[in-house]
């Protein structure tokens, strides 16, 4: 009796632990002291603060399948500015719009990393082999800093070990435990839905002269972003102005690039011709004497 007990408590734990990502109790808040990028214009002022991502610092949900845009902006005008929209345009010059659903999210994070395998390169759910000098996060000599190993166009962000212990939980578990890990994956997806949707800023935003906002911003996961472009109206007019965040964001969810010192080695052994065998070279030699 006490085996199968046993038994059937640890295949309860490996089932749920495939049940799916969970929000972190009492996670520590983003720095507010940071601005990893801004720009402005005549009538306003925008500074992107933060970027959460899955397993960074004031992250607040496990092996997030997002990314989270917290951006400063601020009326330096004398008339009332509406923005109307804030787009983030990844590596490859793909453009997203802000989103407040945690399945269009994910939906879109595993297109996203589709189309990226298709050209041969694998996405992280973490910050990848990003230097991330702006946020204070260095790579690691595995280049790989608070980074998921695996790819989401494989697993759709779980991590492999919850994945390979569900799996083989799967393959065991009874139909009382398989559907217990269906009501705990239910539940678990209905409170990150409901804390993405009480985090995220509905657009349009209008500001007073005068007035700062934080937006809280969530997209799918952009590898590398070129810019955190935003859209405002004033006066009638339709105006934009673009974040910078090429060397900020340089890496993101991306893998480590290749030391200069390896990728200078590989060169020049490719522009090298191979080198015949000696064995081989020794009969040439002696066929070409009389």
């Amino acid at each position: 009796m006490n085996i199968r007990l046993h038994g059937a408590v640890l295949l309860m734990a490996l089932a749920l632990s495939a049940c799916g990502a969970k929000i972190v109790k009492n996670a520590p808040p983003p720095p507010t002291d940071r601005i990893v990028a801004e720009a402005a214009s005549p009538h306003l002022q925008a500074q992107l603060t933060w970027v959460l991502v899955s397993e960074s610092p004031g992250s607040w949900a496990e092996e997030a399948v997002w990314d989270e845009y917290l951006v400063r902006v601020r009326n330096i005008s004398s008339l009332p500015v509406e923005i109307s929209g804030v787009v983030v345009e990844d590596s490859s010059g793909q453009a997203a719009m802000t989103m407040g659903s945690r399945s269009a999210l994910i939906k879109a994070s595993k297109q996203t990393a589709k189309r990226y395998k298709a050209q041969g390169v694998a996405v992280y759910t973490g910050l990848g082999g990003a230097g991330m000098t702006a946020l204070g996060m260095g790579s690691t000599v595995a280049g790989l800093a608070y980074g998921s190993t695996l790819s989401l166009g494989i697993m759709g962000g779980a991590s492999s070990s919850s994945a390979a212990l569900g799996t083989a939980a799967g393959l065991m578990v009874t139909g009382p435990v398989l559907g217990t890990v269906g009501v705990v994956r239910a539940v678990r997806a209905h409170k990150m839905d409901k804390r993405i949707r009480a985090r995220h800023t509905p657009l349009p935003v209008t500001l007073a002269p005068g007035e700062e906002k934080m937006l809280d911003l969530f997209y799918p996961i952009m590898p590398s972003p070129n810019t955190v472009a935003i859209t405002y109206r004033q006066g009638g007019a339709e105006n934009r102005i673009e974040i910078d965040t090429r060397q900020a964001l340089l890496g993101l969810h991306l893998p480590p690039a290749k030391p200069a010192g390896d990728q200078a080695k590989a060169t020049a052994s490719a522009a090298q011709p191979p080198a015949k065998p000696a064995g081989d070279e020794a009969a040439a030699t002696a066929s070409a004497q009389p």
